[in-house]
């Protein structure tokens, strides 16, 4: 990672997927879930920047672009 080497085990588009899953089911039982809502924007911003079919710790890089000045 801190050479930016992230070979994909389980994607980052995977991951987002997931995270969907997770909303979608919390909303069915009633539960809110406000962290796990930024994290589903976070990782949708991630892949639109063409970071999808990076490991899932390619979400590193997403976060240093956006605080680069």
């Amino acid at each position: 990672m801190i050479e930016g080497n992230y070979d994909a085990t389980f994607t980052l588009s995977n991951l987002k997927k997931d995270i969907t899953t997770m909303i979608n089911t919390s909303k069915k039982l009633g539960i809110e879930l406000p962290m796990i809502i930024k994290a589903e924007e976070i990782y949708k911003n991630a892949i639109n920047e063409g970071l999808g079919d990076c490991d899932y710790t390619g979400i590193i890089e997403y976060i240093k672009k956006i605080n680069s000045p």
